[in-house]
């Protein structure tokens, strides 16, 4: 025996279930009274939810999470603004908000690159099961007899050369008559 309880099939869903709203398995550990290495294992094992399906609906709401935080942010920012009214007023200095609008910048600017990211990873998935979907079908229709098969055949040797002779006559200025 490990001296670890045994964890129960329910206790595993729940903690899915709730990993799956939460996307955090440090608070969903302590909700549950166990550790995040066995919330992280659990999650790992799992074999009722899609791994891709939570990934994605994680990323989601760390997206929305982050468009929040940048709001506040932001609004905090305008309020601190318009609270001392001019920039160039005591207690402001032009650093201090040039470190500002920096901050919120790149705090855009990575939520802008991870949506670009998953906008990507989606195309290139898309992409890959409508090839092997077109695969499938070309297959089918030659076993029916739909399609002929074509091969494609690479000039011979004695071509290319000529091919490379005549290109190498126009590189000098001697056109071939």
């Amino acid at each position: 025996m490990s001296g670890h309880p045994k964890i129960s099939v329910e206790l595993r869903r729940q903690v899915i279930a709730r990993y799956a709203k939460l996307a955090n398995a440090t608070r969903v550990a302590k909700e549950f009274g166990i550790s995040d290495m066995t919330v992280s294992r659990i999650v790992r094992q799992m074999r009722e939810l899609d791994r891709d399906k939570l990934h994605e609906r994680a990323t989601r709401q760390g997206i929305r999470e982050g468009r929040k935080s940048i709001r506040k942010a932001a609004d905090r920012v305008s309020r601190w603004i318009e609270k001392l009214g001019d920039p160039d007023a005591p207690g402001m200095e032009p650093a201090d908000l040039a470190r500002l609008t920096q901050s919120l910048r790149s705090l855009i600017g990575g939520l802008n690159e991870i949506e670009q990211r998953n906008e990507q990873h989606k195309l290139s998935r898309l992409t890959r099961e409508l090839r092997r979907k077109e695969i499938e079908i070309a297959k089918l229709k030659i076993a029916n007899g739909g399609i002929e098969k074509h091969e494609v055949s690479v000039a011979p040797d004695d071509a290319r050369e000529a091919l490379a002779a005549v290109l190498a006559t126009r590189g000098r200025g001697d056109e071939p008559k």
